[in-house]
């Protein structure tokens, strides 16, 4: 029986997932798995007991769910408490793991987990980059936690039997630090195309969607500012630190920028069906995930010109880009989408073609496939 380990990251839970609206999207390639032969069964390490009721749920909804199970602690795990699960949860759910066929991480965060089940019980290990986390603190000033994700990266790529990270900078840049090409792998993270498919579009030109945290990196002050310059409106979904900040800043521009909270996954796909265009204005990125699904939908997309968004967008092909991250430059992109062609549907053939779900499995179990011989 091919049993797969499943390391969500730091303090992760289906819960969480559940409570952020991603927990169908997340979830899915790990029914996906079983679907298609790749495991028999998943181990899912999580970090909240409260897992047990939901995956119960799910079970109840879906067969598929029996073949999944939770490794959580014994007890409740308070904040302090989660870096002493992390290290020695893998111990306390030693022969579970070792059970198994392979081991896989979610993210760098939290990874560490896996490595110590990785030490401790041999079994292969796929180490999972959907984003540089060393680079992304580098990138936020954060150079403490930079130094530490840095470390934790370094002894993964040295104990992990495989690597696969999701962008073309982000191969590169591990390529160069392992020193084993071989070792590492391009697989682009997948959107399921069935659920984030064209709709009718009802929104007028010039009226953009943003989903996503409310975050520095994601540079949404100078968005705000283009919108105003260009007479565009934005209706932005998201939540984080600077909601208070950018609501203050659109009411003092009198931009039409409307901040409408959260927006559960679930709901994502027929609230982009109603939009015309997209615009993710980050500073830095990884493979943004909200791209490949506004792709997936059609959507006329707009983002900057930096790794992970020019992987998916060309400019004036598949989306537009900004020549740069400032609000002139963003306003210009702004205005070449709303008075340009139509490349929502050149964006949606590259999905269809590259990013698939069926096809992100294929990818990883012919990696699982190869180091298990």
């Amino acid at each position: 029986m091919q049993t797969l380990t499943f390391f969500l990251s730091m303090s992760g839970s289906l819960t969480a997932w559940k409570k952020t609206g991603i927990l169908d999207r997340e979830i899915l390639h790990l029914s996906e798995y079983i679907k298609l032969g790749a495991f028999d069964r998943i181990n899912v390490f999580s970090y909240s007991r409260s897992d047990l009721a939901l995956l119960s749920e799910l079970r109840a909804a879906d067969p598929v769910y029996e073949k999944i199970d939770v490794l959580v602690p014994s007890r409740s795990v308070t904040k302090p408490a989660v870096l002493l699960y992390s290290i020695f949860g893998p111990l306390r759910h030693y022969h579970r793991i070792a059970g198994s066929t392979a081991l896989k991480t979610n993210q760098i965060s939290g990874s560490w987990a896996a490595l110590i089940a990785k030490v401790c019980t041999r079994r292969p290990l796929l180490l999972r980059f959907g984003y540089i986390l060393s680079r992304r603190f580098r990138l936020n000033d954060q150079h403490l936690a930079a130094f530490i994700a840095h470390l934790v990266e370094r002894i993964g790529l040295r104990l992990a039997d495989a690597v696969v990270v999701t962008s073309e900078q982000a191969a590169k840049e591990i390529r160069g630090r392992t020193g084993s090409a071989s070792k590492v792998h391009l697989v682009p993270t997948y959107v399921d195309t069935e659920l984030f498919a064209p709709g009718n579009a009802i929104e007028p030109k010039g009226r953009f969607i943003y989903v996503g945290r409310l975050t520095p990196q994601k540079n949404l002050a100078n968005l705000i500012r283009a919108a105003q310059r260009g007479g565009f409106e934005i209706d932005m979904f998201g939540e984080g630190p600077l909601k208070g900040e950018l609501e203050k800043l659109a009411e003092a521009l009198g931009a039409k920028v409307k901040l409408l909270g959260s927006i559960p996954n679930t709901e994502l796909a027929s609230t982009m069906k109603n939009y015309r265009y997209f615009v993710l204005p980050s500073l830095h990125e990884g493979l943004p995930k909200v791209l490949l699904e506004a792709m997936s939908t059609g959507l006329i997309c707009v983002g900057t010109n930096i790794p992970g968004t020019n992987d998916l967008i060309e400019d004036g092909v598949t989306g537009y880009l900004s020549a740069g991250t400032t609000d002139l430059e963003l306003s210009d992109a702004l205005r070449r989408a709303s008075q340009g062609k139509d490349t929502g549907p050149a964006a949606r053939a590259l999905i269809e073609e590259r990013f698939g779900l069926r096809r992100y499995i294929e990818q990883e179990a012919a990696i699982f496939e190869s180091v298990l011989k």
